[in-house]
């Protein structure tokens, strides 16, 4: 879990599961803390370009025949 400070709020969290999921399953949980909705809107909308952009992000997929691959961003 990463905590972000001042994200256009008084904060954000961003949770990532780690584990085996399907296509279209949810990964990742975004908690933000505000004064108004707008602004937890538009931290919300940093924090995911934030998530997808900075940390490293690796995952496994695995195909129907068994074999894997691991994929980097």
């Amino acid at each position: 879990m990463s905590w972000y400070p001042n994200m256009n709020s008084r904060g954000a969290y961003i949770y990532h599961f780690v584990g085996e999921f399907r296509v279209g399953e949810p990964l990742v949980v975004i908690v933000v803390c505000s004064k108004t909705r707008w602004r937890a809107y538009e931290a919300i909308q940093e924090a995911v370009q934030r998530y997808k952009t900075e940390p490293p992000i690796w995952k496994k997929e695995v195909y129907e025949d068994g074999t894997s691959e691991w994929l980097s961003e």
